[in-house]
């Protein structure tokens, strides 16, 4: 029996903190690049989404070849959650560092309702090189709820997270099943 896949590519950026046009000349960007993609053959990056837009687009994404770079997008939700394996072939350098997760300063300071409250990797299950990396996510809830150890065990040494003065007081995980 022949079972075939239809993985559908896309090519990533490596642009990182690179804003192009307007805020919606930069969502127009990636939404044309990542929109029905499966496997983004390099890195996944959004920045400089700095209002509520609609990140839909990037639910068929189910493999990362390089990293991922998440920073100024001010939408609730990313809904990466096809998300299975992040490669790290390419890695973000930061400080001397090699991230292949980096998500930071995801929130509004002006609003504070406006940030990504989850980052919805319910189906990530390897991160196969570099480091994990969050700072300024003041209203992102449950990253601390992910077994890094189990997406690699090398991970549990190399996650920063650095919070700042405010933080949304998130519901435990218990509390929502019980």
């Amino acid at each position: 029996m022949l079972i075939l896949f239809h993985v559908s590519v896309c090519r990533g950026s490596s642009e990182g903190f690179v804003k192009h046009g307007s805020f919606d000349d930069q969502y127009n960007i990636y939404r044309n690049r990542y929109s029905n993609c499966s496997y983004v053959d390099g890195n996944l990056e959004l920045t400089s989404l700095e209002g509520s837009y609609d990140l839909g687009f990037l639910k068929d994404i189910e493999e990362v070849d390089g990293y991922v770079f998440i920073v100024n997008v001010y939408s609730n939700y990313l809904n990466l959650t096809n998300l299975r394996i992040i490669r790290g072939k390419s890695l973000f350098s930061h400080k001397g560092e090699g991230y292949s997760v980096y998500i930071a300063l995801n929130h509004n300071p002006y609003q504070d309702s406006q940030g990504i409250l989850e980052l919805q990797f319910v189906n990530l299950r390897e991160i196969m090189t570099g480091k994990v990396f969050f700072q300024g996510n003041n209203l992102m809830c449950f990253a601390d709820t992910i077994e890094w150890r189990d997406l690699n065990k090398d991970l549990a040494l190399n996650i920063t997270v650095n919070v700042d003065h405010y933080v949304r007081q998130c519901k435990s995980c218990f509390k929502l099943f019980s």
